[in-house]
């Protein structure tokens, strides 16, 4: 150590003696304490910039061969076991001479960085710039978001990639996910035994099959990696009764299962599927609908409109804890209104329609400004509402807030019936009334309110 102490400029004299009382410690290994020293040490010792460029460049320089070199030979026991056909694999080293070479190049920030076990994460955050940024952020101890636990899986792979190949072992992965929990406990896993669940679970997906945010991003990045694969021998399956999962999942299982809502492609054959990871889903669509951000929800998951809005009516029937019974009593207020309003909107001969008319008028929004087209609203009573469109003509992506859409000549049942929001269009059955009962329950799985000008005639259809 005196020799890397001799390094620093004779000047400063006062922060060679500060370096040498804290790395003069008989039960710490000086050399690993040295190299471990970042941006909270140098603030402790009030270094100057240049000093800490100083230390920078020898913490950089000063890499160990041999240290690197013992880790190479320990993964090439480690993994001497690995063939594709039972044979050893003569010319394994020569890959992983090259991982070694390059872990120990001047241009890889991770140089020295040895994971053998639990260290203070921040050591490979302060490596690169934007491993600052996120120490500065995660010392808030605020729940990062999904953009923030990408970055952080990203640079852990690299520092993973950059010391121990595409293809590092679970021993590396599980230490470099333990410590990173232990660093920052913000980022432990709230829904599962294991605290760092989220980013490597080993046996996470079954016996041999490991999970979590670090092992699917190296496994993504050997995927693309061009060197030679070798094959790991398959488990032995078990063979038994298998039992359903849990109810209560792991937030590794819900990222998973987010994933697979994301591509799956909404098939008759796939249904009972899509309806099981959509019940298993509902809190994490609940974030978007408290934010009043659905609309990019549905965006990014398409399968949101399928089955003509079966996955919207479950949403609704979970918020609100009871089964949708629209349909079944509108037959009764139906005949009541029309009794009981026989001179008005005598010229609408659907029933259904004529029906919804008497109750918007009869139910006016007071103290609102209006925003209708009274023109308009004399063809359309339900303006603002309920639009007609001829059947080919495309289907609206103009309206701020949901409305109905009906295709066929005005003021009648139509054809094919769709709620439109904005871009989303989303198809709702030949049946008015349930279609209807559909467009209603949207305000409420969308998380937006109505226009103004509608509110009282939309609290007649809720109570």
């Amino acid at each position: 150590m005196d020799g890397i102490l001799a390094k620093i400029d004779a000047e400063e004299q006062p922060v060679r003696n500060k370096l040498r009382q804290l790395l003069c410690n008989e039960e710490i290994n000086e050399f690993e304490l040295f190299m471990s020293l970042d941006d909270s040490d140098f603030m402790r010792l009030k270094l100057s910039t240049r000093i800490i460029k100083t230390i920078q460049k020898i913490q950089q320089s000063v890499s160990s061969e041999d240290i690197i070199e013992e880790e190479y030979i320990d993964e090439i026991e480690e993994t001497v076991g690995e063939t594709v056909n039972g044979d050893i694999e003569p010319d394994q080293p020569e890959v992983k001479h090259e991982a070694h070479q390059s872990s120990s190049s001047e241009t890889n920030p991770y140089a020295g960085i040895s994971v053998e076990q639990e260290i203070d994460i921040n050591i490979i955050f302060a490596r690169t710039n934007d491993g600052r940024d996120l120490m500065e952020e995660l010392k808030e101890n605020t729940k990062p978001n999904d953009k923030t636990i990408k970055r952080i899986t990203h640079l852990l792979c690299d520092c993973l990639k950059s010391c121990y190949g595409v293809r590092a072992s679970t021993f590396y992965k599980n230490l470099v996910a333990q410590s990173l929990v232990k660093s920052y406990p913000i980022l432990a896993s709230t829904v599962s035994e294991v605290p760092h669940a989220l980013w490597f679970y080993k046996n996470g997906r079954g016996d041999g099959k490991h999970a979590g945010k670090l092992h699917y991003h190296m496994e993504y990045l050997a995927k693309r990696a061009d060197g030679r694969v070798f094959h790991r021998k398959k488990e032995k399956t078990v063979q038994g009764h298998i039992e359903l999962p849990n109810t209560q999942q792991s937030e590794i299982d819900l990222f998973s299962m987010v994933e697979e809502l994301k591509f799956v492609v909404p098939t008759t054959e796939n249904r009972k599927k899509i309806m099981n990871l959509w019940s298993s889903t509902f809190e994490y669509r609940s974030q978007f609908r408290s934010n009043q951000d659905f609309h990019s929800f549905i965006e990014e998951f398409p399968v949101t409109t399928a089955f003509d809005g079966e996955l919207v009516e479950y949403d609704f029937r979970r918020m609100w804890n009871q089964t949708v019974e629209f349909v079944e009593q509108w037959n009764t207020w139906q005949h009541k209104i029309l009794k009981s309003y026989k001179h008005l909107y005598r010229e609408i001969s659907n029933d259904f329609l004529r029906a919804l008319a008497i109750i918007r008028t009869k139910n006016p929004t007071r103290g609102s400004k209006r925003v209708r087209d009274e023109r308009s609203s004399e063809d359309n009573p339900m303006n603002g509402l309920i639009y007609w469109i001829k059947l080919d003509d495309p289907l609206p992506v103009c309206y701020e807030v949901p409305v109905l859409i009906i295709r066929g000549n005005l003021m009648t049942e139509g054809e094919q019936h769709f709620v439109s929001w904005d871009s989303v269009n989303m198809p709702v059955g030949d049946n008015i009334v349930r279609a209807f009962s559909m467009f209603c329950q949207c305000f409420d799985v969308f998380g937006i309110p109505c226009a103004p000008s509608d509110k009282q005639f939309m609290m007649f259809f809720r109570e």
